[in-house]
């Protein structure tokens, strides 16, 4: 389809040249001083000029829009044909628009399917694995199925985020590891302290516990106040001594049998000691 314009070229013609040349002078004829006499004259000149100018406007708009008019209805024929052409490309657009989303949605959900398969092979959580935008037209080949490069796409992504919690997991792990050995640690060195703490204590009991003894065996063998419970049994030669023992310790029981082993076969003054 051809569009045929019939134009003839024509030159339009005017006596710019005449008028041009009789405004100047016109013009030049009120070129004055205002003052004081005169200037209510001026602002009459000036009213005039602008009648002159608005009689110019009008004439020229006249002949301009006789001029247009052929032009104008092209511009409106140009307007209404591709008003046509644009009703049939919006209806085309539509549907291409239509057509084009339905294969999105039907490529959305190989995507996820595919997505949901390899998550399910490594055990991963598909909520974790972002795909969406690898949803395009050109995802799929001619035959509707996922393309190499999708799903290469697809497989790195899930790798990724397998990456990303095998990473999480070795990093609590590590920080679990730790944290047991400081506790282990910490075990340890209070199980130490307090075996030294029992240690220095029974050191500590040890020695008062001798320093006890030690006194209550001077007190016994210069000092005691010996006392007389019973008669002399002359026939043994055996003399039955009481004596007092002033010990730091709670247990009597330990002090006598210190004592008792401390006496044994001792001589005092010549005498030998037997204690039972």
């Amino acid at each position: 389809m051809n569009i045929v314009v019939d134009y003839t070229a024509g030159e339009v013609s005017t006596n710019f040249d005449e008028v041009k040349a009789h405004l100047k002078h016109e013009v030049e004829k009120y070129s004055i001083e205002v003052t004081e006499a005169n200037v209510a004259e001026a602002k009459k000149v000036m009213a005039s000029l602008n009648k002159v100018k608005k009689a110019i406007g009008d004439k020229y708009k006249e002949y301009i829009d006789l001029i247009s008019e052929p032009v104008n209805r092209l511009k409106a024929e140009k307007k209404e044909l591709e008003s046509i052409v644009q009703e049939g490309r919006a209806s085309i657009e539509s549907q291409v628009k239509v057509f084009e989303q339905k294969k999105l949605d039907m490529v959305l959900d190989l995507v996820f399917k595919y997505q949901r398969q390899k998550c399910e092979e490594v055990g991963v959580d598909p909520e974790a694995v972002i795909v969406n935008d690898l949803a395009k037209l050109s995802s799929v080949t001619s035959a509707g199925k996922l393309n190499k490069a999708t799903k290469e796409a697809i497989d790195a992504r899930v790798a990724a985020v397998q990456n990303e919690i095998l990473k999480a997991r070795l990093e609590a792990e590590e920080k679990a590891k730790r944290e047991r050995e400081i506790a282990e640690k910490a075990r340890l060195e209070a199980e130490e302290k307090a075996k030294q703490r029992e240690i220095d204590l029974a050191r500590k009991m040890e020695a008062e516990k001798q320093r006890a003894v030690e006194e209550a065996k001077k007190e016994a063998l210069s000092k005691a106040t010996v006392q007389q419970s019973a008669p002399v049994e002359k026939e043994t030669g055996t003399w039955r001594i009481c004596f007092t023992v002033k010990a730091r310790t709670d247990d009597p029981e330990k002090v006598r049998t210190f004592v008792v082993e401390e006496l044994k076969g001792t001589r005092l003054n010549g005498v030998q000691v037997e204690v039972s």
